[in-house]
């Protein structure tokens, strides 16, 4: 190993390993492992080197401001929601919605930031968390298992159902995928029954005591992907809509103050039991933005659902606003 000698910046030795230490690390995005490694020094010197580079001034980390208000629009968001983790993807242009391909983008660094090795992850299905599982680009292998909480077959949009996006995610991670062979939602109670006491989707479900991640999606009452893809009629729209339903989160339908809506479509869904759900898993994370869904994301964040949100600027917003009216709403 060479004298670790780099630290004194007055020789040229020294700048010059400084510089390449630096570049390495900023510009090549190398691991100081692996930087240590090229250099022949050990890896606490080449934190020390780094630090030094910043006291120099060779590197310089600086934050846009656009990426401050986000951050800034998170803490408040946890602040007011009273939830564990919030991100916030900043709005680009003039337009008066979030860019959800952007927002899944910023849920992408955000999984691939926070998922261990050997993880299991449960996931739910739309098309939000499809765009956020097909713009992962890891380049860790962590082994992980991937678990639909919800059957994922259907004859419409098969790359937005659960198994799918399953199985999209552990390509992304390089680990496994169980399938369920089910669809989301039975034609009624007793197929539902049929379903749940199957082999193979008992196996998956039945020994399930612990998911470190669950991911679901949150859909408004109208244009939610359960009617898209044709679970839902318009008989039982209008059931939902009398019963106080204002979306959903994964594949249940909540009422206003977060509750399972009892009988109507829920009774019929092929899906881990709620109750379940969240009791095994260590983090809830939903993927949602846009105006439509607000009321939908605030009825998860009063059900206690959700550990934290993903969402966009303009959501972001507007769920401050919902929360700030709610003390007055109960009064």
């Amino acid at each position: 190993m060479l004298k670790q000698d780099a630290l004194n910046p007055d020789g040229e030795a020294g700048l010059e390993r400084l510089v390449e230490a630096a570049y390495l690390y900023y510009s090549e995005g190398r691991t100081q492992q692996e930087i240590a490694t090229r250099l022949r020094i050990s890896r606490p010197w080449v934190s020390r080197l780094l630090r030094r580079a910043r006291d120099l001034g060779i590197v310089r980390i600086e934050l846009s401001p656009a990426f401050v208000r986000s951050v800034e629009l998170s803490e408040r968001l946890k602040a007011a929601l009273g939830i564990k983790e919030a991100v916030v993807a900043r709005h680009h242009g003039s337009g008066g919605e979030d860019d959800t391909a952007l927002v899944a983008g910023v849920a992408a660094d955000y999984i691939i930031s926070t998922v261990e090795p050997s993880a299991r992850i449960g996931v739910a299905w739309g098309k939000t968390l499809y765009q956020t599982v097909r713009s992962i680009r890891s380049p860790r292998h962590l082994g992980v298992s991937v678990i639909p909480v919800m059957g994922g077959l259907g004859p419409h949009h098969p790359e937005i159902q659960g198994n799918y996006v399953a199985i999209t995610l552990a390509e992304r991670f390089g680990g496994d995928a169980y399938c369920v062979h089910a669809p989301a939602y039975a034609s009624s109670r007793e197929e539902r029954d049929m379903f749940l006491n199957m082999p193979a989707i008992s196996q998956i479900w039945g020994g399930l005591d612990s998911l470190d991640l669950v991911l679901v999606g949150i859909g408004a009452l109208s244009g939610s992907t359960v009617f898209e893809m044709g679970y839902i009629e318009n008989n039982d729209l209008e059931t939902l809509r009398s019963a106080g339903s204002v979306g959903n989160v994964g594949p249940w339908f909540l009422d206003e103050r977060g509750g399972i809506l009892p009988g109507v479509v829920n009774e019929r869904l092929v899906a881990l039991p709620v109750e379940r759900v969240r009791r095994i898993a260590k983090r809830i994370i939903a993927v949602a933005a846009g105006g439509h869904k607000v009321n939908a994301i605030m009825s998860a964040i009063s059900g206690g659902w959700l550990d934290g949100l993903i969402t966009g600027e303009v959501t972001a917003r507007r769920l401050l606003e919902s929360a700030s009216a709610l003390p007055a709403a109960r009064t």
